[in-house]
């Protein structure tokens, strides 16, 4: 790899297999002579830089992308002349999975793509049939705050904790992982906290009116996550005796049930 980035600048990170590359960055990517098996290496970018691919041939594993943008990252990606470039997302490997993107461009993010060399970037299939695409959002992603254009749409059935354990798999695979680098320090975070998605589900399962036929909605959205869970306050309670940290459980079986299987403990 070449680093073309002003000097002093931290151009990007390496570790457990992923090429971090941080803002302001200009780097050349390169295959070792000899090599012909692909990498599962992926690479992410945060902010603003250029990435110049130089006979590069990623095969992600996991639910990942070979590239994955940041929110609000603008990558401009250059095919070296007379290269030959190849970025493959892992297929789906259960029934449920849905392949991800070739290269993950989220809404708020953008992609510029130069160079007189070639590049083929090809989405992970999926048993379902919903592949994903080469270039674009990720599966189950609405791409927009206003829930005008849908990614995916999925709908679980079976008992409540089949569900629960369906619906929080898919908030996983939606919910990325980022990592930042500022000088010599790292820091890795999700875009929603997994205690705090958890919780959220769980206790949308929890409180919700059973006797109403309609179903709890999940949203995945550039701006965050959203769950609707029917059913109001439960009778006795008003809006402001939340503070007291009140507890009183539509369905109290259910609820002996879900400590066990979250923090929330018999409270909240």
């Amino acid at each position: 790899m070449t680093d073309n980035t002003d000097e002093g600048a931290s151009s990007y990170g390496y570790e457990n297999g992923v090429l971090t590359v941080n803002d302001g960055a200009d780097i050349t990517i390169g295959i070792i002579d000899g090599v012909t098996s692909p990498t599962s290496d992926r690479i992410v970018v945060n902010g603003t830089s250029t990435i110049t691919l130089d006979g590069v041939r990623i095969t992600s594993e996991g639910d990942a992308s070979a590239i994955d943008l940041f929110a609000g990252a603008v990558l401009t990606l250059v095919a070296a002349d007379q290269s030959s470039n190849s970025l493959t997302a892992e297929s789906g490997g259960a029934y449920e999975d849905m392949g991800e993107p070739g290269i993950h461009v989220p809404e708020d993010a953008a992609l510029i793509v130069l160079g007189e060399g070639s590049l083929s970037v090809t989405g992970g299939s999926s048993l379902t049939g919903a592949g994903g695409v080469g270039i674009g959002g990720k599966p189950g992603e609405i791409l927009d705050d206003a829930r005008n254009t849908f990614m995916a749409r999925e709908e679980y059935a079976g008992s409540v904790l089949k569900q629960l354990v369906d619906t929080y798999a898919f908030m996983e695979r939606c919910n990325r992982f980022r990592t930042m680098f500022e000088g010599l320090e790292r820091t890795d975070y999700y875009d929603v906290p997994p205690v705090a998605m958890r919780e959220a589900l769980v206790n949308s399962v929890a409180h919700r009116e059973y006797a109403l036929s309609v179903p709890t909605l999940v949203s995945v959205m550039p701006g965050g996550m959203e769950i609707v869970s029917p059913g109001g306050l439960p009778l006795g309670i008003e809006e402001a005796d939340p503070d007291a940290c009140i507890s009183i459980p539509r369905n109290k079986m259910l609820a002996n049930i879900l400590p066990s299987r979250s923090s929330r403990g018999r409270s909240g």
